[in-house]
């Protein structure tokens, strides 16, 4: 069965093309920001059921064949704040300030998968905690002026050879950490199949 990717994410895109599925990606081109939560650990399954329901209406136009769509996002929580891509230099340096005080950067990752034939559906949530080491001032101020600390959830990117050395441990598995949690998007297809 055809699979589709419902995400413009490089790391999404990377996790599943690692893992041997070949799939096409159809974006649902929905403003999260207007999506909230009283609970920043529910956004990520919010924003991911809306990006299903508007999966479901573009595809219905698109595509004929029997698919396996595939939806998904992430936040990073650290010290009880949500920290998205830094908007600028300012609040990335806030949130490697968080790391330095001791506080994880948890990774909540959400998944829904649909099947355009039968129309069933299943969703899951998975959580990564990532302690980090000391960050030195002048790796923040490289890792800031390379352009990586400003692009990635969290202001880092779990696998960029700056951030590597500094990783303490990892309670979980990368491939979550990097938008897809594999074990989990196993489960849910075989749920939907």
């Amino acid at each position: 069965m055809k699979i589709i990717l419902g995400s413009s994410s490089k790391g999404r895109r990377d996790v599943i093309t690692e893992v041997g599925y070949e799939f096409e990606v159809i974006t649902p081109d929905i403003d999260e920001k207007v999506i909230h939560t009283d609970n920043p650990r529910d956004l990520p399954l919010a924003i991911a059921r809306e990006k299903a329901k508007a999966l479901k209406l573009k595809i219905s136009n698109l595509v004929t064949d029997p698919a396996l769509v595939i939806v998904g996002d992430q936040i990073v929580l650290c010290d009880g704040h949500v920290q998205g891509k830094p908007e600028d230099e300012k609040e990335a340096r806030v949130f490697y300030e968080r790391y330095n005080a001791g506080h994880p950067a948890e990774t909540i990752s959400a998944l829904i998968v649909f099947n355009t034939q039968s129309g069933k559906s299943a969703e899951g949530v998975d959580c990564v905690k990532i302690y980090l080491k000391h960050l030195p001032e002048e790796m923040i101020n490289s890792y800031i002026s390379s352009g990586m600390g400003m692009s990635c959830s969290g202001a880092f990117g779990i696998e960029h050879e700056a951030i590597v050395p500094y990783i303490d441990r990892v309670e979980g598995d990368i491939d979550s950490v990097r938008g897809l949690p594999m074990k989990l998007l196993k489960s849910l297809i075989e749920e939907v199949k």
